[in-house]
């Protein structure tokens, strides 16, 4: 004990003498120095336990004695720790090192719980009493200290009445609601498997409401009306072909390529794989944006191309938006506050939706405005679509710097952003509602 105390918190097991492994007659010649490193062990063991909701009632006396019970334990980097689906028979206490809780839910798909603050580094206090199995697999990132308490060591405990009124006093007082809130990072979440007839129906349905507000804003670009509902024989099938084609290839992407084995460092190939989808799935995009384009007269089969880098950009923002970053506001919906998933992946949509659609903006006007008008350059048409800024100016802006400040605004706050977002949320919220409620 008194070897742990002095040595464990800084070095690793391999790096201690083998005589250090062993308690031999410390216990039996106490001298005044070893009675302080015990005491203020004791005193930090019983700190660490009170990070846990199990021991926020008890008393020192009962806190002392769990912390004689306690183990300093070491867990290399990459090292499961506790695995899902196992009975928690030891409470871990983290005092160096970060650990993440992989979650796998029915489908298969991988989720990242929410990390613990520091001072909350406790894993299966609350599972340990009945050896509830872990719903999740706590994994080492980097090299760990822990502190364990043996399960068997707080049932010997139950068997005194006034440590299990502490025990229930300490959990009245704790709120559990919240405590397993997931936080997959956004490009490491996986997609579901992907149902096509609920895709389809989505989509059918929401290609009406696209197509009546793109008109509208193509409307509010050109001042030119045109029909809300334009060759819907074209657009329907290709809007179906599209997100059918967003889904499906991100789905194809999480099952058969792993970032880890790209060339690449490990963010940039996730990036890589969330791009792909609007990528490849752009020129079905520009299909559908060329039966939008009334004032260009050339058939669709040559408009389409019109436009296309700026569309690339909007795709790709559209593709992650409508993927991974609605999964992500999804995922930290509170399940208290809307328990329903297709209704929590329809609020997410929403706030991903918004980003999206003001991040999009200006590449889609670009892009629309070089379908419409394929002559001019796209540094014309920026600076047409700058000018509808300038009105928008404060009068003290000096007239030397009205073009470049209707350029910046033009960027920060353009013309057309409130349809274009419009649009987007309800897509976003329309699309992924509609499949996982038909899912």
């Amino acid at each position: 004990f008194v070897v742990q105390s002095a040595c464990y918190r800084h070095r690793p097991p391999s790096q201690l003498p083998a005589a250090a492994m062993e308690l031999t007659e410390l216990e039996r010649n106490y001298t005044p120095q070893i009675l302080e490193i015990v005491q203020e062990e004791i005193k930090y063991r019983m700190r660490v336990l009170r990070r846990s909701p199990l021991f926020t009632g008890c008393s020192d006396e009962h806190l002392r004695s769990l912390a004689w019970k306690m183990k300093h334990q070491y867990f290399p980097a990459g090292t499961d720790i506790h695995p899902q689906g196992a009975p928690h028979r030891n409470i871990f206490f983290v005092l160096e090192g970060d650990v993440v809780r992989n979650q796998k839910d029915l489908g298969g798909v991988q989720h990242v719980m929410e990390a613990p603050s520091n001072d909350e580094k406790v894993f299966g206090s609350l599972h340990v009493v009945s050896e509830r199995i872990s719903l999740a697999t706590l994994h080492a990132t980097t090299d760990v200290h822990a502190l364990v308490l043996p399960g068997p060591e707080v049932h010997a405990l139950f068997e005194d009445n006034t440590f299990s009124v502490e025990v229930a006093q300490g959990l009245c007082n704790y709120m559990l609601i919240g405590k397993g809130k997931l936080r997959t990072p956004m490009l490491e979440i996986q997609s579901r498997k992907v149902n096509i007839l609920a895709t389809t129906v989505a989509a059918s349905i929401e290609s009406f409401y696209r197509s009546a507000l793109n008109s509208l804003l193509n409307r509010r670009l050109t001042n030119v009306a045109g029909a809300l509902f334009p060759d819907m024989h074209i657009q329907l099938v290709s809007r179906v072909a599209y997100i059918n084609g967003l889904k499906g290839i991100r789905s194809f992407l999480n099952t058969n390529v792993d970032p880890k084995t790209l060339p690449l460092p490990l963010e940039v190939s996730r990036l890589l794989i969330a791009c792909a989808p609007g990528i490849v799935m752009c020129p079905v995009s520009s299909v559908l944006e060329a039966t939008n384009a009334n004032l260009n007269k050339e058939p669709v089969h040559i408009k389409w191309m019109r436009g296309y880098l700026p569309r690339t950009v909007r795709e790709i923002i559209f593709a992650i938006g409508l993927n991974q970053m609605s999964d992500y506001w999804a995922e930290r919906v509170p399940e208290t506050v809307v328990s329903s998933p297709s209704l929590r992946a329809a609020g997410g949509s929403l706030i991903a939706g918004v980003v999206s659609g003001y991040l999009s903006h200006v590449p889609h006007n670009l892009a629309t405005m070089k379908l419409m008008d394929p002559t001019k350059s796209y540094w014309t048409h920026f600076g047409d679509f700058a000018k509808r800024s300038e009105p928008r100016l404060p009068a003290f802006v000096p007239a030397s710097m009205r073009g470049f400040a209707s350029g910046l605004l033009s960027i920060l706050a353009p013309v057309g952003v409130h349809i274009r977002t419009t649009q987007i949320v309800g897509s976003f919220a329309m699309l992924n509602g509609l499949i996982a409620s038909l899912s």
